[in-house]
């Protein structure tokens, strides 16, 4: 049996519909580079999402090297070499073929984040008119977020929280 870093309360059994086939969620072994087959991570979201924290903090975790993808020589790179965490800017996702590439040879990540949060991020004076761009620029950008997504992180939690949540789904990729 292999050994684990959590205590035996925290461990919930969930029962798949295969004979033999048991997994377990919700902090399980400390290795979760293991689960995720072999693949790159990525993390998409608005510009003050808290992407770049989330995936350098999972990145330590995993102790794999951060990147921040921001041309497509930078994705084909980060899916050809070395299995590494990344952030990568919307504006590549415009592209439907490199799109279509990041979803396939990754487990991507959409960090939602508010209005709100949003705008703090990004150190804007949080008024009527900055809460009406923002919307209208995550309501612009959230049915390419929601296409490309493997697991979705919600807002409102740390960036610790949220790294340790995408360790957790990261054991559901095969």
């Amino acid at each position: 049996m292999r050994r684990t870093n959590i205590d035996a309360d925290q461990v919930k059994k969930v029962e798949v519909e295969e004979p033999d086939q048991t997994r377990v969620y919700n902090g399980g072994p400390g290795e979760p580079a293991v689960r995720s087959a072999g693949k790159s991570v990525f993390f998409i979201g608005p510009e003050g999402s808290g992407r770049r924290e989330v995936g350098r903090i999972l990145a330590a975790r995993l102790k794999l090297g951060f990147v921040e993808i921001a041309d497509a020589a930078a994705l084909q790179s980060a899916l050809d070499g070395d299995r590494v965490v990344a952030s990568v800017d919307k504006e590549l996702l415009q592209d439907e073929a490199l799109a279509s590439t990041l979803n396939a040879g990754g487990v991507v990540f959409y960090t939602m984040a508010g209005v709100q949060a949003v705008a703090e991020a990004r150190g804007l004076v949080v008024d009527e008119e900055c809460k009406r761009r923002i919307f209208a620029e995550i309501d612009e950008w959230e049915p390419v977020f929601m296409r490309m997504l493997h697991f979705l992180l919600p807002g409102g939690l740390s960036a610790e929280a949220t790294a340790a949540s995408a360790a957790d789904k990261l054991y559901m990729v095969r």
